[in-house]
C-alpha cells in the first residue's frame, strides 16, 4: 500500500500484510492450550515469560533461578522482527517533539489526545517499535533494517551528531504505555520503571504459528482475557477465568538477549487491533 502521509512519513518496515496477519490472529481461530508439564523440573513454553512480583523483583522458581542458554539467545535482528509487530505513535516535528523529550505512545488515542492538547494542529504519525527501541530508547545505534521515517532519522541524527548545540536540550526519548495498560499494571501490583511497558500473558494460552505455538504477550489485559475466553469455548475443561501474569517489555527483551528463559523465540508481542488499524491508516 502506498503512504497517504503528505509529510513523507513512510511505513518503515511494517507492511500491510503484517498488520492484516496480526489482526487476523486476534479475530479468527488458531488458539490452543499449552500442554501441561509432566514434572516439576521440566521446562515448558509457559516458562518463557519473565514475570515480576509485587515488590518489583523478578520471579524465578528453582528450575529457572540460574537458567541461561546460548541456544535460547536471540539475535538483535530476530528481536527487531518481533518489535516490528508493534505500532507506536508520535506527533510534532523533530525540533519540537524530539528535541527535549520525545514521547512514543503505544496507544493512538492517547497520542491523539496529547497532540490535541498541544494545539497548532499537531498531527499524529506512526512507526513501529523496532524503529525506535534500539536506536532511540536504548541508544545502541541502528543495525541493518528498513530506513526510518524522516522524523525518526532526524532524531537519530541528534544522538549521533558530533556538533553539540547547547541551545537545544539533550535528546531524550521515552515509551508511553496506554492509560489502560497503566491501570492494568496497577491492578496487577506490577512495579513499572519509568518508560517501561507492561505486558500481560495468560497461562495455557497460545496461538498457532508456522514455527510452532506462539505465546502471546498483550499490551493490554483486556485482549488477554478476550483471547482466553475464545480458547475456553473450544476447551471447556479450562478454568473459567484465566490466570494472568504481568511482565515488562524490558524484562522480556533482556531475556531474549541473554537467553535467561527457555523458548523465548516463541514469544510474540500483540498490540490492540484498534491501534494496528490506526497505524495502517496513517502509514499506508
Amino acid at each position: 500500500m502506498s503512504s497517504n502521509n503528505d509529510s513523507g512519513e513512510g511505513p518503515g518496515a511494517l507492511t500491510a500484510a503484517v498488520i492484516i496477519g496480526i489482526i487476523a490472529i486476534l479475530v479468527v481461530t488458531g488458539i490452543g492450550p499449552l500442554l501441561d508439564t509432566p514434572g516439576a523440573n521440566d521446562l515448558n513454553l509457559g516458562d518463557s515469560v519473565v514475570t515480576r512480583s509485587v515488590d518489583g523483583a523478578t520471579t524465578a522458581d528453582g528450575k529457572l533461578a540460574n537458567y541461561q542458554s546460548e541456544f535460547d539467545k536471540l539475535s538483535r535482528s530476530k528481536i527487531q522482527e518481533k518489535l516490528n509487530r508493534v505500532p507506536v505513535f508520535f506527533f510534532g516535528g523533530w525540533q519540537r517533539e524530539f528535541g527535549g523529550g520525545g514521547r512514543f505512545y503505544l496507544s493512538f488515542e492517547d497520542a491523539n489526545e496529547a497532540a490535541a492538547a498541544g494545539g497548532d494542529g499537531l498531527k499524529v504519525k506512526a512507526t513501529t517499535l523496532d524503529q525506535v527501541m534500539y536506536p532511540l530508547i536504548f541508544k545502541r545505534g541502528r543495525m541493518r533494517m528498513a530506513p526510518p521515517p524522516p522524523a525518526i532519522k532526524k532524531a537519530e541524527e541528534l544522538l549521533t551528531s558530533d556538533v553539540i548545540d547547547t541551545s537545544v536540550p539533550a535528546p531524550s526519548f521515552q515509551l508511553i504505555p496506554s492509560k489502560a495498560a497503566l491501570q492494568d499494571a496497577r491492578d496487577s501490583k506490577l512495579v513499572l520503571a519509568n518508560g517501561d511497558i507492561p505486558l500481560f500473558v495468560a497461562e495455557r494460552l497460545a496461538f498457532s504459528g508456522s514455527d510452532g505455538p506462539q505465546v502471546p504477550l498483550f499490551l493490554e489485559k483486556a485482549d488477554c482475557v478476550t483471547s482466553y475466553s475464545r480458547l475456553r469455548e473450544s476447551s471447556p475443561r479450562l478454568a473459567p477465568e484465566p490466570t494472568i501474569r504481568a511482565t515488562t517489555l524490558k524484562d522480556v527483551l533482556y531475556s531474549m538477549e541473554k537467553g535467561t528463559r527457555p523458548a523465548v523465540s516463541q514469544l510474540q508481542f500483540y498490540a490492540t487491533a484498534d491501534d494496528l488499524v490506526r497505524a495502517s491508516e496513517i502509514m499506508f
